[in-house]
């Protein structure tokens, strides 16, 4: 059986007993940073995923994240909160959890997301690739200055273009699971694509130089809009961001700062216009 480790007390825990039920899921519940620390070092071997809301009552979700990747690098772990900010979405991203879910969250999102980033067993499902995103690109980082040769990264997100208009979250997680699907074919095999998030997705792309990222720009807003057009979600648009070695820096944290200040810019400005 896959096991759990659940980090949340809010109501919306009750929902994901019931999914992780269905899936024959076991589901061990921490409510602190200790518990949780503890939980996950005795029950490390037959651990699967973390699922976490940030918004702990007493402590930092955030800095459990840290030590629990920090001592076990390539547990999968879950946001799952309603802690909805670009700066909690960007830490997020540099401390390598798996997936940053919003709340409210629609019940298929969840169990697509559970079959993405746990173990195949007992029937739950994965790509035939599970990569920690933060050591992968660590790692592709190191090869792409030792190599000499530029790495390209990519950050880019469906977003309503009608200034004023609420967005519609469930909107964004039937898209995007269709949108993946169909962007992954995009891709070589040697690159490393993602959705992370409601409404975003990650590509890492080895040996892609600076010059050529327009080109690969131009191909991700061409064939989303077109999508965009068949799913019937005319208000919404495209919007791409990319960083490449070593003409924008060479370490992480600067290079993911970059990319998410660059594709929020864009959003805001294209909203407001």
């Amino acid at each position: 059986m896959s096991n759990i480790l659940l980090i949340d007390k809010t109501p919306s825990s009750y929902r994901i007993k019931e999914i992780a039920h269905k899936l024959n899921i076991g589901i061990y519940e921490a409510s602190n940073y200790m518990q949780a620390l503890n939980k996950a070092n005795s029950l490390i071997e037959t651990l699967d995923l973390v699922i976490i809301d940030v918004l702990l009552e007493k402590d930092n979700g955030f800095e459990l994240i840290e030590t629990l990747k920090k001592e076990h690098p390539f547990l999968p772990i879950i946001i799952l909160t309603s802690l909805n900010t670009k700066k909690s979405f960007v830490r997020g991203i540099k401390l390598g959890v798996s997936d940053y879910i919003l709340k409210p969250f629609d019940d298929e999102t969840l169990i697509n997301r559970l079959k993405k980033n746990m173990s195949h067993k007992n029937h739950i499902k994965t790509p035939e690739r599970k990569i920690d995103f933060n050591s992968y690109l660590e790692t592709e980082l190191l090869k792409s200055s030792k190599g000499n040769y530029p790495l390209s990264i990519g950050l880019f997100t469906f977003y309503n273009n009608i200034s004023g208009l609420e967005e519609n979250l469930e909107e964004y997680y039937k898209a995007q699971n269709i949108i993946y699907k169909k962007f992954e074919k995009l891709f070589f095999e040697t690159d490393f694509f993602t959705p992370y998030g409601s409404k975003y997705f990650l590509v890492v792309l080895p040996f892609c130089k600076f010059e050529n990222v327009k080109i690969v720009k131009q191909k991700i807003i061409e064939y989303g809009s077109s999508l965009l057009k068949e799913l019937g979600m005319n208000s919404y648009a495209i919007s791409t961001s990319f960083v490449t070695t070593p003409n924008d820096g060479t370490k992480k944290n600067h290079l993911i700062d970059k990319l998410t200040n660059q594709l929020n810019s864009n959003t805001t400005n294209k909203t407001n216009n």
